[in-house]
């Protein structure tokens, strides 16, 4: 009700707020804000009001924005099982793929056996694959995993340096082949590739 000295407000929307909630987009202030610095005496207590509607509105903006970060990150990670039967070996490589936080190890093994059945429970994005390990050598137990997820890239990290070798591993298998002396300066840049569906071939495989 007016008093009888009010004199009503006019509308018109806040503007302080609108680069803010501009960049959030999906809530905005609706017309009807009052411009209360043209308002009666009592203004000042509707102003915090809805000042705080305002904050309120950007907050839960915000908070929608990085949850949906969120999301996406989550859906953006790797999911790699390294088999080497070295275990120092398999701490160096881990150490490097730390240094890309959306690659992650789910499991490790030290034989061809023991990755085929960890690839069935972890369903890995990639598989880092020795070929001279126990049991079953990384080329046939890249194959055996292939059979039940085709969509697995291989990467093979090995010292064989033979062509014949890294040639039958492609072909068979793999997507990738680096030797390990080469792999501080080429193991990221293979896992990218293989990742993006292209071919890497150490440098140092030799005919």
């Amino acid at each position: 009700m007016l008093r009888k000295n009010d004199q009503p407000c006019r509308m018109s929307p806040p503007t302080h707020f609108g680069p803010r909630l501009a960049a959030f987009g999906n809530e905005q202030v609706q017309p009807g804000l009052h411009n209360f610095s043209e308002c009666n005496p009592s203004a000042p207590a509707v102003h915090e009001r809805a000042h705080a509607w305002v904050v309120g509105v950007v907050m839960r903006a915000q908070l929608r924005y990085v949850e949906g970060q969120k999301t996406e990150q989550e859906t953006s990670i790797v999911r790699i099982l390294l088999v080497d039967d070295y275990l120092p070996w398999r701490h160096f490589v881990s150490s490097m793929l730390q240094r890309r936080p959306q690659l992650r190890i789910v499991g490790e093994c030290s034989d061809g056996l023991r990755a085929v059945q960890s690839a069935k429970e972890s369903k890995p994005d990639l598989i880092l694959m020795d070929i001279g390990i126990p049991t079953l050598n990384g080329i046939e137990a890249a194959r055996r995993i292939l059979e039940f997820l085709p969509e697995v890239k291989i990467l093979f990290v090995t010292e064989n340096r033979s062509a014949e070798v890294a040639e039958h591993a492609l072909r068979t298998s793999g997507q990738g082949y680096v030797i390990k002396s080469n792999a501080a300066s080429e193991l990221l840049s293979a896992v990218e590739a293989v990742l993006e569906g292209r071919h890497f071939v150490s440098a140092s495989v030799v005919d």
